[in-house]
C-alpha cells in the first residue's frame, strides 16, 4: 500500500509539472530531436548564435575559440521559463525582470557535463569563504576571462570549457560568505518573494549568485585554447 501510495504521488507530481511548463515553447531554431533527447548541438562560425557568443567572450577574454555548442535541454529550458514567469511576476519589487548573459567555469570539466545535461545544483558550490565570497549558491560571471581563471582542461586534450548561461535577474543585493539565501523584499511578507541574486556591488556588477536552480539555463558550452 506505501508503495502504491508513492507511485500515485510520483504520477500527480508528473502531471502537475506537465501541466506548468505546458504554457511554455521551444526555441524554433532548435533540432528536432531535441524535443525527444538531450543534444548538444555545434553550431557553425557563420551562425549568429555562434558570433554573438564569440563577441561576448573576446570582450573580455583573448583566448581563441575552437567550438561553441548550442545546448538543447528541453526540460531544463522549460524549467527555466517556467521560473522567468515567477519572478517576473513576483509582487514587492520595481525592478522588471532581465535575462542576462553570463559565464560558468570550473575546475572540474565532467560538472560542465553535470550542468548542461542535468541542471545547476547549488550544493556543489564550495563553502569555503575564500571562494563563496558574495554567497553559497550558483556563481556566474560578467566577464569571460573571469570565468577563464576557473575553466579546468578538458581530460585528453589541451583545450577548456566554459558555460554561457541565461541567468534571470530582477533585483540584487551585495552578499557575503555568510549568505545562503537571499533576502526577502519586504520582511513580513514571504508572498513577494526573495531578491533574486546576491553581487559582488549593485552598481557596477561583475559576480552574480542565484540560489534557485532552475533560475539560470546553460546555454551554450565554449570550447577555447589558452
Amino acid at each position: 500500500a506505501a508503495q502504491r501510495k508513492e507511485i500515485l504521488k510520483a504520477v500527480t507530481k508528473q502531471k502537475q509539472m506537465a501541466k506548468m511548463l505546458e504554457p511554455f515553447k521551444l526555441p524554433a531554431t532548435w533540432t528536432p530531436q531535441s524535443k525527444k533527447s538531450f543534444v548538444l548541438h555545434d553550431l557553425a562560425p557563420s551562425d549568429a548564435e555562434y558570433q554573438r557568443a564569440q563577441q561576448l567572450f573576446a570582450r573580455t577574454c583573448d583566448a581563441q575559440i575552437i567550438n561553441v555548442q548550442r545546448v538543447e535541454n528541453a526540460k531544463l529550458y522549460l524549467l527555466f521559463k517556467a521560473r522567468c514567469k515567477q519572478i517576473r511576476e513576483e509582487p514587492g519589487s520595481s525592478e522588471v525582470l532581465r535575462i542576462l548573459n553570463l559565464f560558468h567555469g570550473s575546475m572540474k570539466d565532467e560538472n560542465l557535463t553535470l550542468i548542461y545535461t542535468q541542471g545547476w545544483d547549488k550544493g556543489y558550490s564550495t563553502t569555503a569563504s575564500s571562494v563563496a565570497r558574495y554567497g553559497k549558491g550558483n556563481y556566474f560571471a560578467r566577464d569571460a576571462d573571469y570565468s577563464k581563471g576557473y575553466a579546468g582542461i578538458k581530460p585528453g586534450t589541451n583545450t577548456r570549457r566554459m558555460i554561457l548561461a541565461e541567468v534571470a535577474i530582477r533585483d540584487m543585493v551585495v552578499g557575503n560568505d555568510k549568505t545562503i539565501a537571499p533576502p526577502q523584499r519586504a520582511i513580513g511578507f514571504p508572498e513577494n518573494g526573495r531578491v533574486s541574486a546576491t553581487v559582488d556591488s549593485t552598481s557596477n556588477p561583475k559576480i552574480y549568485v542565484t540560489y534557485e536552480n532552475s533560475q539560470s539555463y546553460a546555454a551554450y558550452v565554449l570550447t577555447f585554447n589558452g
